[in-house]
């Protein structure tokens, strides 16, 4: 299950689907003119596009204190 963020943008001129490696979620911005339920469609269908990103975004490492980078 991946978080995904939802928002209205009134500078968007269609939907923009977006994956923030860092937070891993992914971030839906739609103009007031699409509704709700056609841009979570709009998510729907690109189901197995995000699926292929996510698989190429690099593994987390956790660092511990005094390790060299």
């Amino acid at each position: 299950s991946v978080p995904v963020v939802a928002r209205i943008s009134h500078r968007a001129k269609h939907i923009i689907l977006r994956i923030n490696p860092q937070s891993r979620s992914v971030e839906l911005v739609h103009p007031p003119r699409i509704s709700s339920r056609k841009a979570q469609a709009f998510l729907e269908s690109k189901r197995d596009w995000l699926a292929a990103q996510w698989q190429h975004l690099p593994e987390r490492k956790a660092f511990h204190i005094g390790e060299i980078v």
